[in-house]
């Protein structure tokens, strides 16, 4: 098994008060909220990012894979994306490992415990009884589909092409000052993310 990792990085700043920046750029603890969800998936290689050119997160390290849409279709889109790139550049990989853009908490055991018991569904995170479909492991078998899929459907978000596959739940639990996978979406939520103190990168 070969995994990449993908940051989905293409949120707006709008709820922010940043519309013109894009949400995972946003600082914390002086680093982008994008750094801060990638360190969940050190040691994989490669690891792509999500979300337009141009707009900064070229500065992440990275590459940042566009979507091939014109119009914007969210995650799947950008893990349509990814797996066109990978399926040429990357072949031996076998599967995508995604994180949200704007989680700064994620469990550093993400990798480990999301490809335990690897057996060809999605794995789904959750944690306090919430499922986080932007974080999951995807088989490419299972993207190789997704170009039909969305060519096909009006319903184009993760939780209705997840209930269209075979796909399980992997489970956090909440055991410190702070859901793992809480989002940042609006300067309170900063506020918040900011008052948990920062852990190394």
């Amino acid at each position: 098994m070969m995994i990449a990792g993908l940051v989905l990085a293409g949120g707006a700043g709008t709820r922010m008060g940043t519309p013109h920046r894009l949400k995972p750029l946003t600082l914390l603890h002086g680093r982008p909220l994008a750094a801060h969800a990638a360190g969940a998936l050190a040691g994989l290689d490669p690891i792509l990012v999500s979300g337009p050119a141009g707009r900064g997160l070229e500065a992440l390290g990275w590459p940042v894979i566009r979507d091939l849409r014109a119009s914007s279709h969210g995650p799947l889109a950008g893990l349509e994306a990814a797996y066109a790139h990978l399926s040429t550049a990357f072949p031996q990989v076998t599967h995508i490992l995604s994180v949200p853009g704007d989680t700064p908490f994620l469990p550093r055991d993400l990798v480990s415990a999301m490809t335990t018991g690897t057996d060809g569904r999605i794995a789904v995170a959750a944690s306090g009884g919430q499922l986080h479909p932007t974080a999951a492991l995807w088989p490419m078998t299972v993207l190789a589909g997704l170009r039909t899929w969305m060519d096909g459907t009006e319903r184009r978000a993760l939780r209705a092409f997840i209930g269209a596959e075979e796909w399980r739940v992997v489970d956090f639990p909440v055991a410190g000052p702070i859901d793992p996978f809480f989002n940042v979406n609006t300067p309170q939520d900063l506020a918040v993310a900011a008052s948990v103190p920062p852990r190394n990168a």
